[in-house]
């Protein structure tokens, strides 16, 4: 197989500063794991210097992240995580804002404060966000049709109750992702990622 090399723009780094920019070279097919072990210590080293892991926590934040952890639900409302951290004695409305950032910094939870319409939900389980994207973008209708979809084949998509509640927040996080985005003038979407590799295939296309 040829080789691919992914060169990420200057747009990915500046939206997230902490990404390793050094290329490492990796072959999969390799039966020699040392590139591999070696672009794992580099991720691990990489991790270990972010300023957010020297600081330490407030021991009510600790209270609030174990309960977290025994929430079955994939995600809860802003109010419902509200209400746990006033019950751990934090009822600062900027206290709380920041210890949710912290804990999304921290990969503990997703939490979207500048994204409209997600501001109010807080996704305690990543694999629903992850399921959810699956679930929509990983059929074959939508890979025939060259990556085009539209509203009507997400309500198909999400009909099932673990996603049924969420369908505008869940489209809008595959909009703030970048997965798709909306053809003006339409209810149609484009996933550019299933866009046809030849040029012109789909010339009609907007």
């Amino acid at each position: 197989n040829a080789s691919r090399q992914i060169i990420p723009g200057e747009e990915i780094f500046n939206t997230f500063s902490n990404l390793i920019r050094k290329a490492i070279d990796i072959n999969f097919a390799d039966k020699d794991t040392t590139a591999i072990k070696q672009m794992k210590q580099t991720i691990e080293d990489h991790f270990m210097s972010l300023d957010i892991l020297g600081k330490p926590f407030p021991k009510y934040w600790v209270k609030i992240r174990e309960a977290l952890n025994y929430i079955d639900e994939e995600h809860i409302s802003w109010g419902e995580f509200t209400k746990i951290c006033i019950r751990f004695g934090v009822i600062d409305t900027t206290q709380i804002r920041i210890l949710a950032i912290t804990l999304n910094n921290l990969g503990v939870l997703l939490y979207f404060p500048d994204v409209f319409g997600l501001d109010d939900l807080i996704i305690l389980k990543s694999q629903w966000c992850i399921d959810a994207i699956y679930s929509a973008l990983d059929t074959k209708d939508i890979i025939k049709n060259a990556g085009r979809f539209n509203e009507e084949i997400l309500l198909e998509r999400w009909s099932e109750k673990r996603f049924a509640g969420n369908r505008l927040q869940l489209l809008k996080l595959l909009q703030h992702f970048d997965l798709c985005y909306k053809v003006e003038g339409t209810n149609q979407y484009i996933a550019p990622q299933l866009l046809p590799i030849e040029e012109n295939k789909y010339p009609d296309m907007p």
